[in-house]
């Protein structure tokens, strides 16, 4: 699937910078303080050519040319210096590059002068703080005196998730949204927290908020659609995604294996086996999709004892073909290889006898 500059490289820098990210919003007439957070004060420039260098920058960054970006992002933050999303791509491109280029950029701050009627002066100088207790300290005094400012809501919810703070993390993030309902970046990492806290049903919301404003962001929609299927127990709300993901790249295999997980998930258990066996034929060795093919034959469609006679030898074949095959990358893999499955096989050896002397194949799992 092709990604825009804003939707692919920018949202992944998003999750790295400490600033955030979003797509400059449509003008809107500027509030004052007491009226709550200008987006279009922080993420655009009212003057087009300024406007137009940005974009250029963004298309630098795309190329993962920062060198070509940092000067041009070094003229937009001297005309723009209202601008907190170039603020953050030009530090963090300084910092990545180093040497001069970073201290040309840190004395750019550090001379920046305090202006009480703005908040990014000091968020500026908050994000090149050394630590993180430094950074919150200061983000937390920042945002006593400018409560709206939703960029500096994300940065304290990012600092309480990078130490495992879940529930601060997770209200700083609806801070945030709260004050830029278009922030995406803050609706993205709000999603995976409350996911990874238990609270499922919000953590759907908040993916479907951010995916409306990002919607050709693949990674973030495969994470949807594995949260909708092994997690929340709604394979139908993941199928339309997975079918919009195999349009645009009908050879994927993981998400031709979610689109398998999801039909076994949703009671489609041949449509299920199918895709399994699919899976297979395009690459042998694909131990998932034979560990699935066995539960399938093994629970799925062995109810009865006849069923079992029936499905128990092609559950067998699976599992020994997983046994070949498997190349553990993850703690499931080895429970599976390590335990679970040779426990199948001995209670499939225990109905029907020892296993036949030749190697599984292919035709002995339909």
């Amino acid at each position: 699937m092709k990604t825009s500059v804003r939707d692919s490289r920018l949202c992944w820098l998003a999750a790295f910078f400490a600033a955030g990210c979003a797509a400059p919003p449509a003008p809107s007439p500027k509030p004052t303080a007491s009226q709550g957070f200008d987006a279009q004060r922080y993420e655009a420039c009212s003057d087009q050519a300024t406007q137009e260098t940005y974009q250029r920058a963004l298309d630098r960054l795309q190329a993962a040319d920062e060198a070509a970006a940092l000067p041009l992002l070094a003229e937009v933050v001297a005309k723009c210096p209202q601008h907190v999303v170039a603020m953050a791509y030009y530090q963090d491109a300084a910092m990545h590059i180093g040497g001069e280029a970073e201290q040309r950029m840190r004395a750019h701050y550090e001379a920046m002068s305090p202006d009480d009627s703005s908040p990014v002066p000091a968020f500026a100088k908050a994000r090149l703080l050394s630590s993180n207790f430094a950074r919150k300290t200061a983000i937390d005094e920042l945002l006593k005196r400018h409560p709206d400012f939703a960029y500096g809501w994300l940065a304290l919810g990012r600092l309480h998730r990078s130490i495992g703070r879940l529930p601060d993390a997770v209200a700083g993030f609806q801070q945030a949204v709260s004050k830029h309902p278009r922030l995406s970046a803050a609706h993205l990492e709000l999603a995976e927290c409350l996911a990874e806290s238990g609270r499922l049903d919000e953590s759907q919301v908040a993916y479907e908020n951010y995916l409306r404003a990002a919607p050709n962001d693949r990674a973030t929609i495969r994470a949807y659609v594995q949260l909708m299927i092994y997690r929340s127990g709604k394979p139908e709300a993941a199928r339309p995604w997975i079918e919009r993901l195999l349009a645009e790249d009908p050879l994927d295999e993981s998400v031709r294996m979610d689109l398998a997980a999801c039909d076994w998930r949703s009671g489609r258990v041949r449509e299920a086996m199918d895709g399994y066996i699919d899976a297979l034929q395009r690459r042998p060795d694909n131990a998932r999709a034979a560990l699935n093919i066995g539960y399938l034959h093994f629970d799925a469609l062995a109810r009865t004892e006849t069923e079992k006679r029936e499905h128990w030898p092609k559950a067998r074949a699976a599992f020994l073909l997983f046994l070949q095959t498997v190349r553990p990358a993850d703690g499931y893999d080895y429970f599976e290889r390590s335990f679970a499955v040779p426990f199948r096989l001995k209670q499939i050896e225990e109905l029907l006898g020892p296993a036949p002397s030749a190697a599984p194949t292919l035709a002995d799992l339909r």
